[in-house]
């Protein structure tokens, strides 16, 4: 290896928070990271040794425990050199513009040691020193791809964007005459952005009128903040990100609301970005003490790093805040939100932050290549930790989709249950925000829900589900607990089925509005709740629900959590696992090549409806409706850039399938090889085997479990094959791949469980 690998491990070894982890997991991790990229490339690690395959041919890999700089970039170098050799102009097949052997190993064994250390290249690099920024020169929009048009998704206000009259939706036909059909998102990106002072012409499409947009290129700066008035006195601001001009924003943009009485502040999937700006957004609501501090390995300083950040005397926000969060909100979100709760102005709402609460610094590398390494943690005031701990709010809500009500029967203790439409913006949030600020926790909470138990009430009547004015009281711990009994047939696809539930109460008192939700894959079974009504003491209530499993990839075994409640308060639990008719639906694909798009005809030949399908090409995604037996589907996708592949999933709750198409120089029809999962053994030695088999005859395939690869077969053209792995005790997802001779690969998942 050379000196990107060099610096990177010196790096590592001198600066890394946690020094005890940079063990033999870096080398592991390099390795294992060329397993999962490469099919013939399988790993064993075993103590302080492994063994790594390429196809038939072995060699042992030592694990030093404590390896010094020398030791890694040896074996490293070994590694490299023993895939390189075997492997030849297979890796330039497999890897990315902005990607090597070396880099693709080093990033692996970072990601051995955190999820966040890694190596940026290429356009990576770029696109990291923009985020954190947050300016950059060109036109000021969010472009993207909609049904394999190049649009422009969001054009930021003042933007040279807006001045020159693009607007959001605006389809993006052609860049200074040049085509965009053939470009991907990043080819196009790149032509946008420019130098400021510089000109272009976008061609667009509005609605049936095609024009010109003249645009002249400027700095510009990625709005990270949005702001609006709720009502009166009220205001609402919402950060993105946290961007080294974000502070400025946020003053400018709350102040801009007037005088207020109280602010909701948004922190809603908010990931993070930069700890100083979190603490100088801190500093406006905080009169005095430590906001954050950082601290490295040992407890020492990190050189080059800001260690601790102080609140000025001046106030700048003063009124109540509500804070709203959820399990996305993480690192620098974090930092502000715990900052700033203490206050007893302050209220955290929402869900459990993420945890995120170490610090990462940006190296240079050789080659324009940046490391981005973790260096030290969080700690806010009285040295509270974020890393893995996460914020608590003050007051829970519970999110529950109207597509999906089983979680309605599990609800937290006191948290707030409330209904979202799917592929809305939430805003219910911001509405018990505003009502916090108005009345009261206490009040606020009260009000809001009043509203939303009245709405959930009203939709689990839909189901027969209903609850008495004046009901007699339940225990808050049963004496004797329920016993939840499920009986049902094999599920078959497009095959009506009846599910019988019996909850028996061995109790003393009767359990009065009672009903039954069942949580698991099953869209069909998920999205409704069974009512139950009063179960009689020392009896026992039933409910019977039809079900007709949707068409599509079926894995053979459905787990189901049952809930019993009573209104909203979960009284007992139990999971249970359904059988299902294991299917694959029997599809044909034809695939025409043209001069800048791609056609793709989809036949289902089978028996029942093939679920939802996918379509992608490099980036440009279609979803596809559930096609009956005996049609077809058409779909047609720009062709963008070098496109070697197209892929066809069919998607399942416990199994998938995706099929990886190599695109034709016209037209090519395939049926993808037969590929089928087995399970059995004798009791202790469960085995399952995946059995392959095709017309043009098979070139390799591998199996892993849980993302371990365990079997690799290289069959050289024969027209069958198999693999196998022993299954161990607990549930598990098994993963195959199967490569014909004409390079057709199927990639299919399944989960099983074992006792």
């Amino acid at each position: 290896p050379g000196p990107i690998a060099e610096q990177t491990y010196l790096r590592v070894e001198k600066l890394y928070l946690w020094p005890e982890a940079v063990d033999g997991r870096v080398i592991t991790g390099a390795v294992e990271a060329l397993e999962r990229r490469f099919d013939p490339v399988r790993f064993e690690p075993d103590g302080f040794e492994g063994r790594l395959y390429v196809g038939k041919d072995r060699v042992l890999v030592p694990i030093q425990p404590e390896p010094k700089p020398d030791e890694f970039l040896a074996t490293l170098g070994g590694v490299l050199e023993f895939v390189r050799v075997r492997l030849g102009s297979e890796i330039d097949a497999e890897l990315r513009e902005d990607e090597d052997l070396e880099l693709l190993a080093l990033r692996g064994g970072l990601r051995a040691l955190d999820r966040y250390s890694t190596i940026y290249s290429g356009k990576g690099s770029e696109d990291f020193r923009i985020r954190f920024s947050g300016r950059l020169e060109g036109i000021g929009s969010r472009i993207g791809r909609r049904d394999g048009d190049l649009v422009a998704v969001r054009v930021f206000p003042g933007s040279p964007a807006e001045t020159g009259g693009l607007k959001d939706g605006d389809a993006i036909v052609a860049i200074d005459g040049e085509p965009t059909r053939p470009m991907t998102v990043s080819e196009s990106v790149t032509k946008i952005r420019g130098p400021a002072g510089s000109a272009l012409v976008l061609t667009v499409q509005r609605g049936e009128e095609t024009l010109d947009v003249r645009i002249t290129r400027g700095k510009v700066q990625v709005p990270t903040v949005e702001t609006e008035t709720l009502s009166e006195g009220i205001g609402y601001a919402r950060i993105f990100q946290m961007s080294r001009s974000t502070p400025s924003e946020f003053r400018k943009k709350v102040s801009e609301l007037g005088d207020l009485d109280g602010l909701v502040l948004d922190l809603r999937s908010n990931s993070g970005g930069s700890m100083l700006s979190s603490a100088r957004i801190a500093d406006f609501f905080l009169p005095k003490g430590t906001i954050v501090k950082t601290v490295g390995r040992r407890g020492s300083p990190v050189s080059g790093l800001r260690n601790k950040a102080r609140a000025t005397p001046k106030v700048l926000f003063t009124y109540p805040v509500v804070v709203l969060v959820d399990p996305q909100t993480a690192s620098a979100a974090e930092i502000l939100t715990g900052a700033i709760a203490s206050l007893p102005q302050v209220t955290v709402i929402g869900q459990k932050t993420f945890g995120k609460g170490v610090v990462q610094r940006i190296y240079p590398l050789p080659e324009k290549n940046l490391l981005k390494l973790t260096v030290a943690e969080y700690r806010l005031a009285n040295d509270q930790v974020i890393h893995l701990e996460g914020i608590e709010p003050d007051a829970e809500l519970f999110p529950v989709s109207t597509k999906r009500l089983a979680p309605l029967a599990n609800v937290p203790t006191d948290a707030l249950p409330y209904l979202w439409e799917p592929g809305e913006d939430d805003r219910v949030p911001a509405q018990v925000g505003e009502a916090v600020l108005r009345n009261g926790l206490d009040s606020g909470l009260a009000d809001i829900r009043r509203e939303t138990e009245e709405k959930i009430e009203a939709r689990l009547a839909e189901f027969g589900i209903e609850w008495a004015e004046n009901p007699p009281a339940v225990p808050a711990v049963l004496p004797s607990p329920l016993q939840i009994e499920l009986v049902s047939p094999t599920l078959e696809a497009g095959q009506s089925a009846t599910i019988h539930l019996t909850v028996k109460n061995p109790n003393r008192f009767p359990i009065p509005d009672a009903w039954a939700t069942l949580a698991g894959p099953l869209e069909e079974l998920s999205k409704r709740g069974l009512p139950l009504g009063t179960i009689p003491a020392r009896g026992s209530a039933s409910v019977e629900v039809e079900v007709e499993p949707r068409g599509g990839i079926a894995a053979g075994e459905v787990p189901l959590l049952v809930h019993v409640a009573t209104r909203l308060r979960t009284i007992a639990s139990r999971l249970v696992v359904l059988r299902e008719q294991e299917h694959v639906p029997d599809l044909e694909i034809h695939v025409v090549r043209r001069e800048e798009d791609v056609k793709l005809t989809l036949r289902n030949r089978g028996t029942t409806g093939t679920g939802q399908l996918h379509v992608s090409l490099d980036g440009v995604f279609k979803a596809v409706d559930e096609i009956a037996p005996g049609a077809e589907e058409t779909i047609e996708l720009a062709l963008a850039g070098k496109v070697r592949k197209v892929d066809v999933t069919l998607v399942g709750p416990l199994a998938d399938r995706r099929v990886e198409i190599p695109l034709p120089e016209s037209e090519v029809t395939v049926k993808p090889p037969n590929v089928r999962f087995q399970r059995g053994g004798f009791p202790g030695f469960d085995r399952v085997r995946v059995r392959a088999s095709d017309p043009s005859g098979l070139r390799d395939g591998w199996l892993s479990l849980d993302g371990e690869k365990q079997d690799y077969l290289d069959w050289g053209g024969k027209p069958s094959g198999s693999l196998s792995i022993a299954l161990p005790h607990g549930e598990h997802t098994v993963r195959t791949k199967v490569e014909t001779v004409e390079g057709l690969a199927v990639y299919d998942r399944r989960v099983f469980t074992k006792d």
